[in-house]
């Protein structure tokens, strides 16, 4: 599937959202040759997660921007649908389908990958590739009454990248929501560098085939 494929850094981030979340000693160059490698990772403090209420179908918002060069080139309308297994040998488990569209290609991607939990962490597997680092660090929404709204993960393995992902139920959140959540994952510890901000996903209605009427 090309470089889409390769976004399962998302939620590298996958978060990373982060998640995915490392994208490899070159990708984590900047073109004047600053490395972006992480010599240690921050340890933020993990909320508990009711699994049920995290499943379902998340909008990717905004990534920082490693993952979405090296890994989401082109890339928009990224979604997740994420499904809680509830039997079986991988009981406990989400079961993640992430989209894509590819604007260079115009090419709809699809991959299918597992999220493992690990105590309040995840680590989340694709096939044929190694499991990379995933961690909710912020939710937001009742998880008793209904789903969880809002949820940003963060994805650092130390001699790689670290990513951030913005999470939403709808397409689009408000510029000062997202203010308040990377001024969050400040507070958590989490240094992003200059060149390593949140960029934001298109997530445009006519281009992704929504209808958002």
């Amino acid at each position: 599937m090309g470089r889409v494929s390769a976004h399962v850094l998302w939620l590298c981030a996958v978060l990373a959202m982060v998640a995915c979340f490392g994208v490899g000693a070159q990708a984590g160059r900047t073109q004047a040759g600053r490395t972006l490698l992480q010599s240690t990772c921050a340890n933020p403090a993990l909320p508990d997660v009711n699994l049920t209420a995290y499943a379902g179908v998340w909008y990717q918002i905004g990534a920082t921007a490693v993952q979405k060069s090296f890994t989401e080139t082109d890339a928009v309308c990224i979604s997740g649908r994420y499904s809680l297994i509830t039997s079986g040998p991988n009981n406990n488990a989400i079961r993640i389908r992430l989209d894509s569209y590819n604007t260079s290609s115009g090419d709809y991607s699809a991959l299918i990958g597992l999220l493992n939990v690990n105590g309040r962490s995840f680590n989340l597997q694709f096939p044929g590739l190694p499991a990379s680092d995933y961690r909710i660090i912020y939710l937001k929404g009742d998880p008793i009454k209904d789903r969880y709204k809002t949820a940003m993960t963060y994805s650092c393995t130390t001699g790689s990248t670290q990513a951030i992902n913005i999470l939403s139920r709808k397409p689009t959140l408000d510029g000062d929501t997202i203010a308040e959540l990377v001024a969050y994952a400040q507070s958590l510890g989490i240094t992003l560098e200059a060149n390593n901000q949140i960029v934001l996903t298109p997530q445009d209605a006519i281009t992704c085939g929504r209808n958002d009427d």
